[in-house]
């Protein structure tokens, strides 16, 4: 729920900017569509368990935090080494590539649907400097987060 109030916001301050009907149409229709692919999302993935999918969930609802696995295998009453091995089987990537994923997600959405600074936005992600975050950044997805503000919702994966 947490998500959905965040992104909501996000997409009424992008509609609070905008100077005409269409450009809100526009934006409504990328809303809906946003939502939609969020919603088909939420479905557990074919070979995810339902203890990892909730590890996953819980990651993603917590970007703005510093994460650990720790913290992550007490949602499942699990060990870490329980954890991080059947992570990384069930999704291919460790707890902490998924963690860079999700964060850097929800970078790209404030880039596009906020006026927040980079270091507004590497902060609240939990980076300890801007570098380090446009770095990760241009590492994933072969371009700056400005570039990518310019830009706009484009897919570089």
């Amino acid at each position: 729920m947490e998500r959905i109030y965040q992104l909501t916001d996000l997409y009424v301050m992008e509609c609070e900017q905008m100077q005409s009907i269409e450009e809100v149409h526009r934006l409504q229709y990328i809303m809906l569509m946003d939502f939609c692919q969020r919603v088909n999302d939420a479905k557990i993935p074919e070979g995810i368990s339902a203890e990892i999918y909730r590890c996953m969930n819980y990651i993603r609802n917590h970007t703005n935090k510093m994460l650990s696995v720790e913290e992550i295998a007490q949602q499942i009453s699990r060990s870490t080494s329980y954890l991080t091995r059947r992570f990384k089987a069930e999704t291919g990537s460790t707890i902490g590539e998924y963690i860079t994923a999700c964060k850097l997600e929800d970078a790209c959405e404030m880039l596009v649907y906020s006026d927040q600074s980079l270091a507004q936005i590497s902060a609240y992600l939990g980076y300890s400097s801007q570098a380090y975050f446009q770095n990760l950044f241009k590492k994933a997805y072969g371009i700056t987060p400005l570039a990518y503000r310019r830009r706009g919702p484009v897919s570089y994966k």
